[in-house]
């Protein structure tokens, strides 16, 4: 995949995926979030890929505490060489592949932050630590 190369003409894209809004959706992303996904994000995406990522929570979730939350879709911004590339990278995830993200409603465009970006996105997920042999 184009994800690893190392070329200096990156750009800057985002992509929106919201989930689908049946009742079985949150059911097959509990089913792929682990291990496929977070296994693929964390070792096969090239580090200087990913640079933020993170889950959408809708209104009614927003003051919850965390156990209680839901979300309804993914963001991530990341760079690449170029929309295409952006697209590969979209269809090949457990959720695209799955059914848990909304093939419709998904956006990926480029764009030009103006504040600093990290290096890096180190995957850090909320809550407590998985307990040891999970």
């Amino acid at each position: 995949m184009s994800i690893t190369s190392t070329s200096p003409n990156k750009q800057t894209y985002i992509v929106w995926a919201r989930d689908y809004t049946d009742p079985e959706c949150w059911s097959r992303r509990d089913a792929v979030t682990t291990p496929e996904h977070l296994t693929n994000v964390a070792t096969k995406w090239d580090p200087d890929f990913l640079k933020v990522a993170g889950v959408l929570i809708p209104d009614q979730y927003a003051n919850l505490p965390l156990p209680e939350k839901r979300w309804n879709g993914s963001f991530f911004i990341a760079k690449s060489e170029s929309l295409e590339a952006m697209w590969e990278v979209v269809k090949s995830d457990t959720y695209y592949r799955n059914n848990v993200w909304d093939k419709d409603a998904i956006v990926v465009m480029e764009i030009l932050p103006v504040t600093v970006l990290p290096d890096r996105g180190v995957l850090s997920l909320p809550g407590p630590p998985p307990e040891a042999g999970n």
